[in-house]
């Protein structure tokens, strides 16, 4: 009983971190680095085009409305919230397969660590159940598997036009 009390929160903080990790490699940048025609070195996240873009767009379509006074209008305002969204719906569509694969899985990975996560928590304040923490493992192995599915694919993508 002891033993289980000191591992469920060590295991809950760990698979928190592990879930932040994975958040944040959707959309870091440093997925694959190339040089453009330039020379210079380039990276490139999976989702890095998307949030870049929409950035931009929305910087410009802002500042096409006006919007450094205070008071936008309404529709301005939705002029420019849909210039947002524009170049992710477009990002995903022109994206290629093992892209589209690779944020699958990486979606995949955090919705079972969100449920292995909840049913840490839910485990962890009934104590009178300790069966309960048995599905827990296999949920986050899984979650696993898809985060290291996700690098495989993105690696195997990435390089196999180099040999």
């Amino acid at each position: 009983m002891c033993k289980t009390v000191i591992l469920k929160p060590i295991f809950i903080v760990g698979l928190i971190s592990s879930m932040t990790l994975t958040g944040i490699a959707l959309y870091f940048p440093n997925w694959q680095a190339y040089e453009n025609e330039n020379g210079e070195v380039e990276t490139r996240g999976l989702l890095k085009n998307c949030i870049q873009t929409s950035l931009n767009n929305s910087q410009d379509q802002a500042q096409l409305a006006g919007a450094d006074n205070l008071l936008l209008q309404s529709s301005a305002r939705d002029q420019v919230l849909l210039a947002a969204k524009e170049p992710c719906i477009s990002v995903w569509e022109e994206a290629e397969a093992y892209v589209k694969i690779c944020i699958s899985l990486i979606g995949v990975s955090l919705a079972l660590c969100t449920i292995a996560l909840l049913w840490s928590i839910l485990s962890f304040c009934v104590c009178c159940c300790p069966n309960l923490f048995g599905p827990i493992g296999i949920l986050t192995l899984l979650g696993g598997f898809a985060n290291l599915g996700a690098v495989a694919v993105f690696l195997y993508n990435t390089i196999k036009g180099d040999f």
